[in-house]
């Protein structure tokens, strides 16, 4: 591994623990919750997985955001759509670099990235459980393929070298 890929590593593996204890508490408190058609235990299955969509999401950012830090220089982004263009940014290819994210890992993401602006920016008690369940549901299913995308990024990954510089000695 390229050592300037050593803090998204890192987060990459905090944020793989993040999301197991995050389906296991899903898990725990849903299925305590099932049975309940209260509008109490809708609302709380809702936020127990809306905000766990988010966080997990708001952390596979954080990771494409440090990688494109290191192989683009920077994420190329207005303020008013940077999370649509970080997504854009890591699944283009450049003349530098492959593809940070597969087109497949790109469509679920940014499908990801517009629940997690209505989670951000409405009520909990608006939100309708068959969209937050697909959403949680894509999460489940896209994250794998993530950490897959990634671990191949860092693990390929060379930087070219300096100009004039000869190589190891």
């Amino acid at each position: 591994m390229h050592p300037a890929f050593a803090l998204p590593q890192r987060r990459l593996l905090e944020l793989r623990e993040e999301f197991g204890l995050f389906i296991a508490a899903e898990a725990l408190v849903v299925g305590l919750l099932a049975q309940n058609t209260e509008k109490a235990a809708e609302w709380a299955r809702n936020a127990l997985r809306g905000t766990g969509v988010e966080s997990v999401y708001t952390g596979i950012e954080g990771i494409l955001k440090d990688l494109l830090l290191e192989t683009d220089g920077q994420v190329f982004a207005a303020p008013e759509s940077w999370h649509a263009h970080l997504l854009a940014q890591a699944a283009a290819a450049t003349d530098e670099r492959a593809a940070i994210i597969s087109e497949p890992v790109y469509t679920k993401l940014d499908e990801i990235r517009r629940f997690r602006h209505v989670e951000r920016n409405v009520y909990r008690q608006e939100f309708r459980e068959p969209d937050v369940v697909r959403n949680f549901e894509l999460l489940k299913e896209v994250f794998p393929e993530f950490v897959a995308d990634i671990e191949r990024l860092i693990s390929r990954y060379a930087p070219p070298a300096p100009p004039g510089s000869t190589g190891p000695s």
